[in-house]
């Protein structure tokens, strides 16, 4: 195999590639058996080191050893690894070779930060689900990267849902969406709840807000013809054309196309993690123990700048899994608090952990919320808790356990657009905190 095949199957891994390139891979593909092997080689390995070290799951010293060489291979490679994985179990049989998946219409892959569920059969394959006809997707949070066949995908942003009554159609009930076709095999129909009919084009965009019932379509390359449910007869639409309708009425042309549809799913990059170092950290009060597995103590606090304020960018989301485990003296779950804070301009705005009065459970404090926070769950003694904070809304969530996300336990709002620029590890008096694993992403270049 060519040096040149291997840099082609690490762009496509990476998301680098451009659409003309995917079509060229696909085509050689299909007269290169040794290629598609390579292709399967490449995201085994990704998926083999997401399986072994992902979320501090294996021996702590032998991956503390390994993570300069782990954040360099899994960031960003890791989800493109997985999604290689499904694409190899399901594309290749199916449109390579003509062996038909019987019920499967669609291919779904996930940011990590996407917390979902379906309704209907859905099987994994790899780091990717397939969905049956008329399954329904609904995508609480993140992104999700849809493929109906290798040249029809749709990038989805949630919170949305959509229908996919057959491999020819989608059915949008709610939620943003970028639609992207290519070659000559791209025959799609997409309905909403405003327009009984889209159909053609190459690269569109599509806004649903049941809300407001009002839809957005937006041609950012290509054409497209456009049928409305109620009034008006079939319009067509140009690149760079954009239009509204709302409550049944009849299309309404909007200024020259200008909104951002995502392209990809969000790339993450580790921002702190294992192993802890006792220089990265500010003692504020008390005398914590720090070792490169552990940060423990009783009535302390300690604080860490980050090197440039987080999330990445204003639009982009923060992922943040802190576990603990009992304190050797002392107790995490107390009358006191204990836990993580996040700090903006020496405001704090978020904590996590164990939060003041009563009771054994975890809890998320989001300063000046409406509602404001409950105590979370009743998970006591060691455990883990995920916060996600998407800065374009606002919205901060909390997730039991690591990544791939759960269902959110509660949800509150921060302006938007606020960044953190220190991070406290800590416990009140009466209270005492043991951190075994600490890892911040966030997501942007």
């Amino acid at each position: 195999m060519k040096r040149a095949d291997h840099h082609l199957v690490q762009k496509v891994l990476d998301g680098d590639i451009s659409r003309e390139g995917f079509d060229g891979l696909q085509d050689r593909m299909r007269e290169d058996p040794e290629l598609i092997q390579l292709y399967g080689s490449y995201a085994s390995l990704h998926h083999n080191l997401n399986e072994e070290f992902e979320d501090g799951q294996s021996d702590s010293l032998t991956t503390i050893g390994r993570q300069p060489i782990l954040r360099t291979l899994r960031v960003p490679l890791i989800i493109a690894a997985l999604v290689a994985i499904g694409f190899v179990a399901w594309f290749l049989p199916q449109w390579f070779f003509g062996q038909k998946n019987s019920g499967d219409i669609a291919l779904a892959s996930f940011s990590i930060d996407a917390a979902w569920r379906i309704d209907g059969p859905a099987k994994i394959l790899g780091g990717a689900t397939a969905l049956t006809a008329d399954s329904t997707l609904h995508l609480l949070e993140g992104r999700a990267s849809i493929a109906l066949k290798p040249s029809v995908s749709a990038l989805v942003e949630g919170p949305a849902s959509l229908r996919f009554p057959n491999a020819e159609s989608i059915d949008i009930i709610k939620g943003k969406c970028l639609i992207q076709q290519s070659g000559r095999d791209n025959k799609l129909t997409v309905t909403t709840p405003q327009f009984a009919s889209i159909q053609s084009g190459t690269n569109f965009g599509i806004i649903v807000d049941p809300e407001q019932k009002s839809d957005e379509i937006h041609v950012i390359d290509g054409s497209l013809e456009v049928l409305p449910r109620e009034e008006g007869n079939a319009t067509q639409l140009m690149k760079g054309d954009a239009i509204r309708s709302a409550n049944g009425a009849a299309i309404t042309r909007l200024p020259t196309q200008t909104t951002k549809f995502a392209n990809r799913l969000d790339r993450f990059n580790s921002q702190i993690a294992m192993p802890f170092h006792k220089s990265d950290w500010r003692t504020h009060y008390g005398t914590p123990a720090i070792s490169e597995t552990r940060v423990e103590g009783a009535n302390f606090a300690i604080l860490r700048k980050f090197e440039s304020p987080l999330p990445l960018t204003e639009n982009s989301v923060m992922l943040i899994t802190l576990q603990c485990a009992e304190p050797t003296v002392g107790k995490f779950h107390s009358d006191g608090w204990a836990g993580l804070s996040l700090f903006s301009k020496g405001s704090e705005m978020v904590f996590l952990g164990d939060p003041y009065g009563p009771g054994s459970s975890w809890g998320l404090d989001v300063k000046d919320a409406q509602p404001p926070a409950p105590r979370a769950t009743a998970t006591a003694g060691s455990a883990s808790m995920t916060l996600r904070y998407d800065a374009s809304s606002g919205t901060v969530s909390l997730h039991e356990g690591g990544l791939p996300l759960k269902p959110a336990i509660y949800s509150g709002k921060i302006p938007q657009g606020t960044r953190f620029d220190e991070l406290r590890l800590g416990a009140s008096a009466g209270a005492a905190l043991a951190v075994t694993s600490l890892q911040v992403r966030s997501s942007g270049e």
